[in-house]
């Protein structure tokens, strides 16, 4: 399961993905995260994000400084439990690798402009996803694809 702590680093990682949309790696960075995302229930560790990009050979260390330091922490952080909010998270994660693969930098820049606040909005919403991120996802619907996050288990 994902801590806080995770959740402020996946944000950092969307940050970073779209301030560089054209790095080599982004695919492989996010094809990491959805592998710890599908298997959010197998572990109860800190630090999941930095440790995948960690195996990723050649990743730029100005652009991802922080994955190669463990945060320590001298208490357990709470986790997130909500099935439907690592859903989310992947559809999200999902739809962003393909404008990566296509090499699509306004779909990019669309796609992250709401994606890199929900984890933060998640960690400091109790583990729950506010109303102001289906406000946001609403324009990306518009112009890319009326059918995101809409249907079954999805809430806007």
């Amino acid at each position: 399961m994902l801590s806080i702590y995770d959740l402020y680093d996946l944000s950092a990682i969307y940050r970073k993905i779209r301030l560089f949309p054209e790095y080599e790696l982004n695919d492989k960075i996010l094809l990491g995260i959805i592998d710890v995302l599908e298997n959010e229930y197998y572990s109860h560790e800190v630090n999941q994000f930095r440790n995948e990009l960690r195996t990723i050979k050649s990743l730029d260390k100005e652009i991802y400084p922080f994955v190669w330091t463990d945060n320590i922490y001298v208490y357990i952080p709470s986790f997130m439990k909500d099935k439907n909010i690592y859903n989310i998270l992947i559809k999200c994660t999902e739809q962003l690798l393909r404008a990566v693969e296509q090499k699509n930098n306004e779909k990019i820049e669309d796609i992250t402009g709401f994606l890199h606040n929900l984890p933060i909005l998640v960690a400091n919403s109790n583990f729950a996803i506010p109303r102001s991120f289906w406000k946001s996802v609403k324009y990306y619907r518009k112009k890319w694809n009326n059918d995101f996050l809409k249907g079954r288990g999805f809430k806007d």
